[in-house]
């Protein structure tokens, strides 16, 4: 089996209220998690992202206001019999944070697609819900994303507040990372 690991996006969706999207898998009933997919060779990430959500959830561009990137690439390994030469031995992503501008958060979503249903749930919610394997970059990927999924951080204070909260929650945990290091 390859050794490689797959390049891709994954992108937490949030509604008005700061509840997330939650996808079930159509080939594994009770397998939930957010969007993700690989990326095209010479794809830009933000592209692959937008295409991606496209594919599995329907929406489309105009249905999505783009929050924040995660600044590092993130990376999880797969279990060994969970391994293809699709996916090699995990994968490493850029993860996006997106605000759904319809007020309704109903989706279509493709027929015969990836997905059979969907969830909007809180974030503490998320990480018991998914893949043991996907848990801690899911950890990772929402404690940086936590100031800006609070609704009312963006409704009370704004954009401009909650995209500094959010580099300083990131800074936090890098610090954080690196004094665990050289412990």
């Amino acid at each position: 089996m390859a050794q490689t690991m797959r390049v891709g996006v994954g992108a937490v969706v949030t509604d008005q209220s700061g509840r997330v999207l939650l996808l079930e898998r159509s080939d594994v009933v009770g397998a939930w998690q957010f969007p993700q997919g690989g990326i095209e060779p010479a794809e830009d990430p933000r592209d692959a992202i937008v295409r991606e959500l496209g594919e599995e959830t329907g929406l489309r561009p105009h249905e999505l206001e783009l929050l924040a990137v995660h600044p590092d690439w993130l990376a999880y390994e797969l279990p060994a019999d969970y391994r293809s030469v699709k996916t090699g031995r995990g994968q490493v992503q850029r993860w996006f944070l997106f605000r759904l501008t319809n007020s309704d958060n109903s989706l279509d979503l493709p027929q015969g697609g990836e997905f059979r249903t969907y969830e909007w749930r809180s974030p503490e919610e998320v990480v018991s819900e998914v893949a043991a394997f996907r848990q801690h970059l899911y950890q990772k990927v929402l404690l940086a994303f936590e100031p800006l999924l609070a609704g009312s951080v963006l409704d009370d204070r704004g954009y401009d507040y909650a995209k500094t909260e959010f580099m300083q929650t990131f800074t936090e945990m890098q610090s954080n990372e690196e004094m665990g290091e050289r412990r």
